[in-house]
């Protein structure tokens, strides 16, 4: 008995067994701790494989878009931003490659630049799930997803000689002597001031790329006349026309104008034997075009711009009607008829309702949709009038019907009120349109609600029109893909929006400091017969709108006595390709509180370097 006793005596006393017994306890839980360790810093790993997918993927995106714009720089000057297939492309390549780099998952979006918010860029997320182990123990879970995002941008760096000579606030961008048609002439390109008028632009200089051609007796109130040109004023009549499209253009100002308060100082003693004058400290001869600040910037507000006019003409949207008191809309759509049922298979809009009109071919005159059947709008079944032997295949149809006269899902919500009353009053709510035409009756007031507005079509208020802002501070930009007239007592009193909204080619866009613009072009040539200018307002218009009124593709023309802009001390620029005016003229380019493109009367060299680089 006791040699047992001495022995548990022994083991009692004996701390490396102590220590053999607490290892053996302890030892799962240090190889479990060492396997979560392990664990967790795999996802470590894991994510740092994701951030390099992700970086090489926005890379990948960024560079086929920088070489997309490069291509495209001296054409259309398109780019990812504002064209969709590209975009699809950049999207493919990025997201092609971060799948080869372990991705399980990512997505690409095109992002507001970090370094400039109008440069293209490309933003990538990828993501990685892992299965859990060890860690299970702690969570539920069975996978954990590691995910990085990175982010490219194609930076705009100018480089050069700023422009000088102060903000334009009327610029003609036609160039006639690249064009070879004998219809194009000295007096119908650039800048035409007809008759006895008054231009009032303390502030700002009027500019011409091409002629500045004053038809005498014009009073000048500005800071500075720019013409481009070589030909010698009075010379051009005895130059042969292609002789003169090769040698450029004219300035051509009568000595006898009135330029700023006075008429005996413009440099015309000795009085040359043409009458004209070629240049004093007011007038200048420059050789150097300025380039569309629209067609050629980088900011937000160009970018916007460059995405309307590349893409307004694929718009759809229902077409406005006004007559005598009464205003209808329109659209098409794809259906067909089988009895009293109308089948619609695609419409551009959800504009179809009850009391409709139905035109097309092989449908019976009057018929008209009685009811909803599965359509509410849109795709869908109606029932309508007629015979049940009434048989229609598919084709493009024309639904017709009375604009409603209070708020509601039809026409972007577009409604009038007093129809077949003395006055109607319209409430316009930004979307895209077809065309917006007013033929007769009147008088029509037209209270245009903040936001942007597409017009795919021709805009013609031709008859007792007043256009005003719906809202105190306005916020209005019109685009419009054809023609704009507005004639016959027409008053338009529109004030632009001082922010940005481009949502890409579906439009509509709203353009901080633009009130109107358009990418239309002309009939013919001014002074030709056919001649349709891209822009008409006549019959004393009041055309009093604050902000940047925008057709580079054509002629703006204003005839009247009370002609264009509230006053010299509001924001109105006028850019165009061609500039004819006769009445008073008052502009300014006050437009910064608005946000207005600002840039030189001389052109400067100022270039751009493109670099893609990682930004986040």
């Amino acid at each position: 008995m006791k040699p047992v006793l001495q022995r548990l005596g022994r083991l009692y006393r004996c701390r490396g067994a102590a220590v053999a017994i607490y290892v053996a306890l302890i030892a799962p839980v240090l190889a479990g701790a060492v396997a979560l360790g392990v664990e967790v810093s795999s996802w470590s790993g894991a994510q740092a494989d994701m951030q390099r997918a992700a970086d090489a993927s926005a890379m990948a995106g960024g560079l086929y878009c920088y070489q997309y714009m490069e291509s495209n720089l001296n054409s259309t000057g398109q780019n990812c931003n504002t064209n969709s297939s590209a975009q699809q492309t950049a999207t493919s390549l990025a997201q092609n490659l971060a799948s080869a780099n372990g991705a399980g998952s990512s997505s690409v979006t095109m992002v507001t630049g970090v370094v400039h918010p109008a440069d293209t860029t490309i933003q990538v997320s990828a993501q990685e799930t892992l299965p859990l182990t060890i860690s299970r123990i702690f969570d539920s879970a069975s996978s954990v997803t590691v995910s990085a995002s990175s982010t490219a941008e194609i930076v705009a760096t100018p480089s050069g000689t700023a422009g000088t000579g102060g903000q334009p606030c009327l610029l003609a961008l036609n160039q006639w002597n690249t064009s070879s048609t004998s219809q194009q002439t000295i007096s119908n390109t650039g800048f035409i001031a007809n008759g006895s008028i008054t231009i009032d632009a303390p502030g700002c200089t009027l500019v011409s790329n091409s002629n500045f051609y004053d038809t005498g007796g014009q009073t000048f109130n500005v800071a500075g006349i720019y013409g481009y040109g070589t030909i010698p004023p009075g010379s051009e009549t005895t130059i042969p026309t292609q002789a003169k499209l090769q040698a450029q253009a004219v300035l051509e100002i009568p000595c006898w104008a009135t330029i700023n308060g006075s008429s005996s100082s413009n440099g015309c003693s000795p009085y040359p034997s043409n009458g004209l004058l070629q240049s004093n400290s007011v007038v200048h001869q420059q050789q150097s075009v300025v380039p569309d600040p629209y067609a050629t910037g980088t900011s937000s507000t160009a970018v916007a711009m460059q995405t309307a006019v590349a893409n307004a003409g694929n718009t759809t949207g229902p077409s406005l009607a006004c007559s005598n008191q009464h205003c209808t809309y329109s659209l098409t759509f794809t259906g067909s008829i089988s009895g009293t049922i109308l089948t619609v298979t695609a419409v551009s809009s959800t504009n179809l309702a009850v009391g409709a009109t139905l035109t097309g071919s092989g449908i019976t005159s009057g018929t008209t949709i009685t009811a909803l059947g599965t359509g509410a709008g849109g795709v869908g079944t109606y029932t309508v009038s007629g015979s049940s032997s009434q048989h229609v295949s598919s084709e493009t149809i024309t639904a017709s019907n009375a604009v409603p006269s209070i708020s509601g899902n039809l026409i972007n919500g577009t409604y009038c009120t007093g129809q077949g009353n003395s006055n109607v009053y319209c409430y316009l709510y930004p979307g895209n349109y077809g065309s917006f035409n007013i033929s007769s009756g009147g008088p029509w007031y037209l209270y245009w609600e903040s936001g942007g507005f597409v017009f795919n079509g021709n805009v013609s208020l031709t008859n007792n029109t007043t256009s005003n802002n719906a809202s105190s501070s306005g916020g209005e930009t019109i685009f419009v893909t054809d023609q704009f007239a507005g004639e016959n007592t027409f008053n338009f009193n529109l004030t632009a929006p001082s922010t940005t909204y481009n949502p890409g080619a579906s439009g509509p866009w709203q353009i901080a400091g633009v009130v109107l613009a358009g990418s239309g072009s002309d009939t013919g040539y001014y002074g030709n017969s056919g001649f349709t200018p891209v822009v008409t307002l006549s019959g004393n218009p009041q055309f009093l709108v604050t902000g940047v009124v925008y057709f580079p593709n054509g002629t703006f023309e204003s005839e009247g006595s009370n002609g264009l802009g509230a006053s010299s001390s509001s924001c109105f620029e006028l850019i165009a390709g061609n500039i004819v005016v006769s009445g008073a003229t008052y502009l300014n380019s006050s437009c910064g509180s608005l946000n207005a493109i600002s840039f030189e009367s001389t052109p400067g060299t100022i270039s751009t370097s493109y670099n893609t680089q990682l930004v986040q």
